[in-house]
């Protein structure tokens, strides 16, 4: 014999289901709440990944050092005297060969703008980038409190900030999982 549970014991099961998963959410949030406290907190970041920003701060500062002291035995070399004349000697047979390729051709005024409107856009890119990241990422994550005697518009869910829409309950219906 099954038993059937009344009406009122399926209320209670479902009010206690309700309950429990609203714990779990709340218990989820709340650690959902402390990582992002904790990866936004450059200080403790700066704790946490010593050891890696030492070593890349040094890495980038042995690369900066290793350009300079190539950079200056470059230059040495550059002002030997062999050196000098061998490139004499160089544009000499060139100039020989073809007169018309001993001066430097004059810059291309074509590739001046098409590199400029080029690095225009790719500017104006990042930046429509940068935008719409903080807009799905970073601009949720900012709460507001409710400020004392405000009232929620009714048919709505949420608070609605400053220069929003209300959020009607149907599309959050819809959209929940």
């Amino acid at each position: 014999m099954r038993y059937e549970p009344r009406f009122g014991d399926r209320a209670m099961m479902l009010s206690e289901s309700i309950a429990r998963r609203r714990e779990r959410l709340g218990v989820i949030l709340s650690e959902l709440d402390r990582r992002r406290r904790d990866f936004f907190d450059v200080r403790k970041q700066l704790r946490k990944n010593a050891v890696p920003l030492i070593l890349l701060a040094g890495g980038l500062a042995g690369a900066i050092a290793l350009g300079i002291v190539l950079g200056i035995k470059r230059r040495r070399s550059e002002q030997r005297l062999t050196r000098r004349a061998s490139k004499a000697v160089a544009a000499f047979r060139r100039a020989v060969k073809d007169p018309d390729r001993v001066a430097a051709p004059p810059p291309d005024l074509g590739k001046k703008v098409l590199i400029a409107v080029a690095s225009a856009a790719a500017s104006a890119l990042a930046a429509a980038v940068v935008k719409r990241w903080a807009e799905a990422f970073v601009l949720p994550l900012r709460r507001e409190e409710p400020r004392v005697g405000t009232e929620r518009p009714e048919g709505t869910l949420l608070l609605p900030r400053p220069g929003s829409r209300p959020v009607p309950e149907v599309e959050v219906k819809k959209t929940m999982w």
